[in-house]
């Protein structure tokens, strides 16, 4: 399935990516940053994130993105295990190290059930 530019900026879009019925039952709360009030891959978003959740312990946490430079370095600097959604299979040619790489939605579901 392909989709437009604007489908994956809008919220709708980002929150549809997590629905599937697995994946659901092991995601508590999906944070945007739009939502959030600051930006990743910044201090304060993972900090007013930590604060919404109850019990929060990042050694238990997962961040999920599509961007290196935003959604995993941002985990990286928050301490937090990282998987860098790489759908488009493009070759990282950054320092950014994400703990996982993975390139469908299949093989995401994999590490998260």
């Amino acid at each position: 399935m392909t989709y437009t530019l604007p489908q994956m900026a809008s919220r709708r879009f980002k929150r549809g990516a997590c629905r599937t019925r697995r994946l659901r039952n092991t995601s508590k709360k999906v944070f945007i940053s739009e939502e959030v009030g600051a930006q990743k891959p910044s201090e304060a978003f993972f900090e007013r994130v930590a604060g919404a959740i109850p019990d929060y312990d990042k050694d238990k946490a997962v961040i999920i993105g599509d961007s290196l430079t935003a959604d995993i370095q941002g985990g990286i600097n928050a301490g937090i295990d990282t998987i860098w959604m790489n759908l488009a299979a493009k070759e990282n040619r950054t320092a950014i190290k994400p703990t996982v790489e993975v390139r469908s939605y299949a093989e995401l579901l994999e590490f998260l059930v």
